[in-house]
This record gives C-alpha cells, structure tokens and sequence, in this order.
C-alpha cells in the first residue's frame, strides 16, 4: 500500500509536470502574469506542456518499447539519450515563445529548464542525484529569486514547495535505491541554478 502511494506521489510531482505547475504559479499567483488573456494563457501553457511533457514522455515511452523489444539493454546510456532529448524539448518551446516579447519570464523558465536538464545529466555521469527533487527545487529557487526582485513574500508558495519537495522525495527513496543526499544534492542543485538564472537575467 506504502509503495502504490509512493508511485502515485512520484506521477503527482514528476519532473515532466513540474514545469507546467511552475507555469500556472506565475500565471495564477501574485506575480503580475495574472493579467495575460485567456489566450495569451493558453497558448503559453500549450507550449510548456508540449515542450517539457508531452514530447518528453513519447520520448520516454519509445525509449522503454525499445528495451521491451531488445532494440536496446543499455538503461543508462538510453536514460542519458532520453535527457537529452528532452534538453532539446526545452530549448524547442525556449525559441517558440522566443517570437512573443510579452513572455520573456516563460522563456527563462524554459532556457533555464533546458541548462539544468544537461547539467544533472552531466553530473549523473559521477554520482547518483534525484531528478524529482531537483525539479522542485528549481520551482523553489524561482520564486525565491523573483520575490526577491519583484519584492513580495509568497511565504505559503515557498512553504508548500519546500513540503511538496520533501513528500516526493520520501516517495522516491520507498520507490528506488535512492539515499538520502541524492534526494537532498537534488533539490540544493535545483535551488542554485534557478535562482542564480532568474536572480541575474
């Protein structure tokens, strides 16, 4: 029962839709997006939704029908593979918004998703570190940074991130081998590149 709830958290709070919570934060928070029409929202939200979780996810699904059919054995080579591609997935939604001014904020978002992404993979080459967390994190180093700049305090944001981090990370440590500084170097990694990117573009 413990294991069926730690898969549903690890879905509920996978990094493939943390981007498009992050998306609706500012969208629908006190970060001065709210007044973006209905259109503008939707637009944005499609392409943050294409770009980190749709075309990621098909990626993923090709990736394991590769090693169901014995197309490939090589988990973690095929698991790099698959960063990558959604690196690219990240920069393709960076260039789309890239022809509209008006979402400068969702570009970083995206760019900055695309540096991370190569970063923990480069970083998995030595030593393990939680995807999942890492993603929260960002979320959490994001609107550190813009409180910071724009000069508000979404204390309850901030709050519910942090616990929402740790509940997905215990999910992860009862679904996989993962120890606890995986969990943890996850979400300070996270942390430290969003907000040094949105605290400084």
């Amino acid at each position: 029962m413990i294991r069926k709830l730690a898969t549903l958290v690890t879905w509920i709070f996978s990094p493939l839709l943390i981007p498009s919570y992050a998306a609706l934060i500012l969208l629908y928070t006190s970060f001065h997006y709210t007044l973006f029409s209905w259109p503008a929202k939707r637009f944005l939200l499609i392409v943050v939704f294409a770009s980190t979780a749709l075309m990621p996810a098909l990626t993923v699904i090709i990736s394991e029908f590769g090693k169901k059919f014995g197309l490939s054995d090589r988990k973690t080579y095929d698991n790099r593979v698959s960063m990558l591609f959604v690196a690219l997935y990240y920069y393709l939604g960076f260039y789309l918004l890239n022809k509209m001014p008006m979402y400068a904020i969702f570009k970083i978002l995206l760019l900055a998703g695309s540096i991370l992404v190569v970063l923990l993979m480069i970083i998995s080459l030595w030593k393990e570190i939680s995807n999942e967390t890492a993603a929260l994190g960002a979320v959490f180093g994001m609107l550190v940074a813009l409180s910071l700049r724009i000069g508000i305090n979404p204390v309850l944001l901030l709050s519910g991130v942090a616990l929402s981090a740790g509940i997905s990370g215990t999910a992860v440590m009862l679904r996989r081998d993962m120890g606890i500084w995986a969990i943890l170097s996850g979400f300070a990694f996270g942390v430290t590149v969003f907000f040094l990117i949105f605290y400084l573009l």
